[in-house]
């Protein structure tokens, strides 16, 4: 029975072992990304791992276009999240400290001896040592805007290494496919329907439906099996259903159907780790010492981040910067994307803004184009105007400002 079920059975030591000798690592790009969420030692505990194994690494297009996509985002997120920790501290201490100093002003009146001044100096020395090692903790992170060795280790051992693109015609067939397949639940990428539905992502002369992404990139890694007559390991941290078998809180491994497609399709074998087990059986694998404390860490992280985010979109409690779309018109389901051409010389090419550039505003100063709307209609005037939203500094947010109005700059010369 064996012979003919076999993708039911678990892999045998001996099978998992072939796979780790033979197979291509196809690395999704959540996990290209994580890089720059990870503590330093842990960060290089994997790009060490990827170092040894650097001849059979490789990523689908659509991995490499999400990760240029949301590079700038992740890094800023990171600096953000100094701030953002500093603030809440700030806030529950002066309510700790209020509360505290009313309650204990009451108990002075029946006990002079309590210095409740003395007492809430030790609680605000406590807190101000902690924000202290947090501003530490702020100069001393990687500013990998201006100096990034993670792109740079990806640059290299990525080259000549990332699947070709998909043209118009064969997304579009595979966005048909792909609806009829979410239809049925029949994995992967149909959990994105939840809060991808409807945007899209421009590239070159392509624009590709967000929905889809999970979609594209495991036809991709298909193609790639298939062409290549490989066997793949896919490492993503993905937490999400519509890509692994879970039972009683257990993950079993990767969905039957994404094994049984895979295997009618090349005739290969596939399986997949998040990126803790890929650690832990890549270490051993390949006879490396095994940083427990990285494993932990990433554990750590992709429980509270991956399922976080997970229980934040059931409970429709999510929003996020649109990431160089082009939306539709606002009240206007049926209108259709147009897509953005136009001619420009080099001189031109150059003052051109994109998604990712550094611009300047004379009213707001240094900021970073965080997403781009080439066919918002100006109220004031009626005209199609490019408009663009731009993360500035502290205190000043986001900003949605016209194009026109913006200077695009080198970081050398920013002020």
């Amino acid at each position: 029975m064996r012979k003919n079920f076999e993708i039911f059975y678990v892999a045998s030591e001996e099978n998992i072992k072939t796979l780790w000798d033979n197979a291509v690592f196809v690395l999704d790009a959540n996990v290209l990304l994580n890089l720059y969420r990870y503590s330093s030692d842990t960060s290089q505990t994997i790009m060490k791992l990827l170092e040894n194994i650097s001849d059979r690494l490789w990523i689908p297009h659509q991995v490499a276009l999400e990760y240029n996509f949301n590079r700038v985002k992740v890094i800023n997120e990171q600096i953000a999240a100094y701030r953002k920790v500093q603030n809440s501290i700030e806030t529950a201490s002066n309510q700790m400290i209020g509360s505290i100093s009313k309650d204990l002003n009451t108990y002075k009146k029946r006990h002079p001896v309590i210095n409740v001044s003395a007492i809430t100096e030790k609680i605000e020395l406590s807190i101000k040592a902690i924000k202290d090692e947090l501003l530490d903790q702020e100069k001393t992170h990687p500013d990998f805007l201006y100096k990034d060795d993670i792109r740079n280790f990806l640059d290299k051992h990525f080259e000549d290494k990332v699947g070709g693109a998909y043209n118009q015609a064969q997304l579009d067939l595979i966005f048909s496919e792909g609806e009829e397949r979410y239809k049925q639940e029949f994995p992967p990428g149909y959990k994105d329907l939840e809060d991808k539905l409807g945007k899209f992502k421009h590239h070159g002369d392509i624009v590709i439906k967000s929905e889809y992404g999970d979609l594209i990139v495991w036809k991709q890694i298909i193609d790639f099996a298939r062409d290549q007559e490989k066997s793949i390991i896919f490492v993503t941290d993905d937490a999400k259903e519509d890509w692994w078998l879970r039972d009683h809180g257990r993950t079993v491994g990767p969905r039957i159907e994404l094994l049984n497609e895979f295997h009618h399709e090349t005739g290969k074998q596939f399986y997949m780790y998040e990126s803790h087990r890929f650690i832990e059986y890549g270490q051993n694998y390949l006879n490396q010492q095994v940083n427990k404390a990285a494993v932990e860490e990433i554990k750590e992280f992709t429980d509270i981040f991956y399922e976080g985010k997970s229980k934040k979109l059931k409970e429709g409690n999510h929003r996020g910067f649109v990431e160089k779309e082009i939306p539709l018109h606002k009240g206007d389901k049926n209108s259709k994307l147009i897509h953005y051409i136009t001619l420009l010389n080099e001189e031109e090419e150059k003052k051109h803004i994109k998604y990712g550039d550094i611009v300047k505003h004379d009213g707001f100063g240094i900021g970073i184009v965080n997403s781009i709307d080439y066919e918002y209609v100006s109220k004031q005037t009626g005209r199609v105007r490019a408009r663009a939203e731009i993360i500035f500094g502290e205190g000043k947010g986001v900003k949605r400002i016209f194009v026109d109005r913006l200077r695009k700059i080198e970081l050398d010369d920013a002020e």
